[in-house]
């Protein structure tokens, strides 16, 4: 609490009055110091993060489920926040899923590549 504003919280604890007063040099050192620490963690913080593409309509999607992964067709975006609209199965049910439970499948990218690593090699 010293550090932030300056002067030291009213405690039941005897304490001497020159403890009391704030010392006003510090409060600007420590608040630049506060903030080029909240600037350094962010940016590492912010080093490894991606920007997941948009997904369009007809995409082969994955979506995960209580018995694991499924094929399934991204329909549209959904009005909720971070929300979208997926069919998946034979009857064509529609579920909505939110960002984490879709995958876009790239299986057939995959087996594409192996494909081609074989034929080289």
């Amino acid at each position: 609490m010293q550090r932030l504003i300056g002067w030291r919280a009213r405690t039941v604890i005897p304490i001497s009055k020159g403890l009391r007063k704030p010392q006003a040099d510090q409060t600007g050192k420590i608040a630049s110091k506060l903030n080029d620490y909240r600037c350094k963690q962010k940016f590492y913080y912010d080093r490894h993060t991606q920007v997941k593409e948009d997904l369009k309509p007809n995409d082969t999607v994955r979506i995960k489920t209580p018995t694991g992964w499924r094929p399934a067709e991204y329909v549209r975006k959904s009005p909720y926040p971070r929300s979208h609209i997926v069919k998946a199965g034979e009857s064509g049910r529609e579920y909505r899923r939110n960002t984490y439970g879709n995958v876009r499948d790239t299986t057939c990218i995959v087996l594409l590549k192996h494909a081609v690593m074989s034929y080289l090699y």
